[in-house]
């Protein structure tokens, strides 16, 4: 199977996008609350009110993530003959994403155990309280274990982790797609199925996933000639809709006039967005030159372990540079120094647990799951 290589380049880019999220609603509140008590530049609310915002906007971010996940679950139906099994890739799926979460909470709790989180002596100088109530209970390693196989999956439980939030969205977004598309890719009709699954799906987080398959399903049809491609016509479409992913995700109160729901705005946004990447030549060069290929590579893992890195190094480093230097240059030095040592952190990550997990699933799978001529 062909890997669409440039969109999980895109996956990284957006995984930043969250530590920078996070970030500015530690150290910069202003950007995303809008608040002018908590400012601490001008720049803020400029930010907040231009396309620059883009780049702390985590909902855009997650909506990116989920309409790729879309993709890339449902990419494998439409590009193979061969029938998958529903229920070995639903396993898989969820060894795919509980180890990691189980590692990643385990940190968490050493990282309690041994005091080393001091975001809750912020507010002082960050005027916010966003980050104090993170971590402030006693950690048990038996609920930790239940917590990250079953209520972070089946209870949206998010109580070790703040970002798992997103997780009982990714897995039942995969149940669906492993359950339903073996039977829809096989119908034209699904032409009338899409708009009715859409309808349903508007107020929820499913929506982005179902986004990201009709994308997989038109790619391919693209990919195998079905339609009509047009390179001219191609390179209108992409520049349009990159313009219009980036005028939905930036607050203005157009935008805000036009769609009111800030969530859906993001979704159709990085729907938007991503369309204009598969038609763009340049846009797929950009994405798939090796800094963003390995950003890509360890995007779910700067996913799970960045707040606990911002919450505990770059905190602790913006209190000790706070007492020599001014405010926006202990925050951005902090921030500066902490960026190597997430990408560090989420490599080893990636090459000691993500990588051995994506091994070891795929060969139960094979095991369990393909019958053997």
């Amino acid at each position: 199977m062909e890997k669409v290589e440039y969109l999980d380049s895109l996956k990284g880019l957006c995984a930043f996008i969250v530590v920078f999220h996070h970030f500015g609603n530690i150290f910069f509140p202003t950007i995303s609350t809008g608040n002018i008590d908590q400012q601490h530049h001008w720049l803020e609310p400029f930010i907040r009110s231009s396309p620059l915002s883009i780049i702390f906007n985590g909902n855009f971010a997650v909506s990116i993530f989920f309409i790729v996940g879309g993709f890339a679950l449902s990419y494998k139906f439409f590009s193979k003959s061969k029938a998958l099994n529903p229920a070995g890739a639903i396993v898989k799926r969820y060894l795919r994403l509980s180890i990691p979460i189980f590692a990643a909470v385990t940190i968490a709790y050493l990282f309690m155990q041994f005091k080393l989180f001091s975001q809750i002596q912020l507010p002082p100088f960050t005027k916010t309280y966003w980050m104090v109530s993170f971590w402030q209970f006693q950690p048990n390693f038996l609920e930790l274990i239940k917590n990250s196989f079953w209520d972070t999956f089946f209870n949206g439980s998010n109580k070790y982790l703040i970002i798992l939030w997103t997780m009982q969205f990714e897995f039942y977004s995969s149940i669906l797609i492993y359950l339903s598309l073996p039977f829809v890719k096989k119908t034209i009709l699904r032409i009338i199925i899409y708009p009715i699954l859409l309808f349903f799906s508007l107020n929820t987080y499913f929506l982005p996933f179902l986004l990201g398959v009709m994308i997989s399903d038109y790619y391919i049809a693209r990919k195998n000639k079905i339609l009509v491609k047009n390179n001219i016509i191609q390179k209108i479409f992409a520049l349009a809709s990159f313009f219009v992913g980036i005028y939905l995700v930036t607050p203005s109160v157009h935008t805000r006039t036009l769609i009111s729901d800030e969530v859906l705005r993001n979704i159709i946004s990085g729907f938007f967005i991503i369309l204009a990447i598969i038609h763009s030549t340049n846009l797929k060069k950009i994405l798939s030159i090796k800094p963003f290929q390995l950003l890509g590579k360890i995007s779910f893992s700067i996913y799970l372990l960045h707040l606990i890195i911002l919450c505990s190094f770059t905190s602790s480093v913006f209190l000790i540079l706070i007492q020599h230097f001014n405010y926006v240059a202990s925050a951005l030095t902090s921030l500066l120094l902490s960026i190597p040592l997430i990408i560090l952190s989420s490599y080893l990550f990636t090459t000691l647990i993500d990588t051995q997990v994506v091994k070891i699933s795929n060969h139960l799978y094979s095991k369990l799951f393909i019958r053997s001529k």
